[in-house]
C-alpha cells in the first residue's frame, strides 16, 4: 500500500526542496508519513534515483511497528554487506573513505568480506570497484558512498537507487 507515499508526480519547481535522502527535512517528514501509517519502510530517492535512503520501524511486532529511525550511509552499507556475504562470501565492498572504523570492523570481521576504502566520490569508488574485478585481483560486488550513491556488480556497477530499494526490500522481506 503506497497511499501514504508523498511527491509521486514531477514537479521541476521542487515545492519541498530538492529531494536528498541525506537531507534532514526529508528524512524527517519520511519518518513521520511512516509512524502515521505504520509503514514497513519508507523509501527516499533524489531527483534522479541514483541514491537511496531508507526509514524503517526500530521495532516490529506481527501486529505493529513503532519507533522509526533513517537507514542510511554506514548503517545501510552495513546492511546491504550482509546480502553479499551470504551471495558471494569474501567479496569485495568498496566505500569512499568517509566510512567508519566499526563499519569496517562488521564488513570484514563479522561478515568475512574485504573492505577496500577509497576515494570519496561515486565516479572513484566504482571506477575502483570495477578496475578491482576487472584486474582479477577480487570480485567486488559493491561499490557505495556513504551518501548513498551505489553500484552493483550483478546491475553492471551502474549507479541506480532503484535497484539498491529493490535489493534492501528483498532482504528485508524475508
Amino acid at each position: 500500500d503506497v497511499s501514504s507515499s508523498f511527491n509521486l508526480n514531477p514537479d521541476g519547481t521542487f515545492p519541498d526542496g530538492v529531494p536528498n535522502p541525506e537531507n534532514n527535512k526529508m528524512i524527517e517528514k519520511t519518518l513521520r508519513a511512516c509512524e502515521e501509517c505504520k509503514a514497513d519502510i519508507g523509501i527516499m530517492f533524489d531527483t534522479d534515483a541514483d541514491r537511496c535512503g531508507f526509514v524503517v520501524p526500530r521495532t516490529v511486532t506481527p501486529t505493529s511497528s513503532s519507533d522509526y529511525e533513517a537507514l542510511n550511509k554506514n548503517r545501510l552499507i552495513a546492511l546491504l554487506s550482509v546480502i553479499f556475504s551470504n551471495t558471494s562470501p569474501g567479496s569485495t565492498i568498496v566505500t569512499d573513505s568517509t566510512t567508519s572504523e566499526g563499519l569496517s570492523d562488521f564488513i570484514t570481521n563479522n561478515l568475512g568480506l574485504v573492505h577496500n576504502r577509497y576515494l570519496r566520490g561515486y565516479a572513484n569508488v566504482i571506477g575502483k570497484a570495477k578496475e578491482i574485478t576487472e584486474s582479477g585481483e577480487a570480485i567486488a560486488e559493491m561499490a557505495i558512498e556513504t551518501s548513498g550513491h551505489c553500484a552493483m556488480r550483478e546491475n553492471g556497477y551502474l549507479d541506480d537507487g532503484t535497484y539498491t530499494a529493490v535489493k534492501v526490500i528483498g532482504l528485508l522481506s524475508r
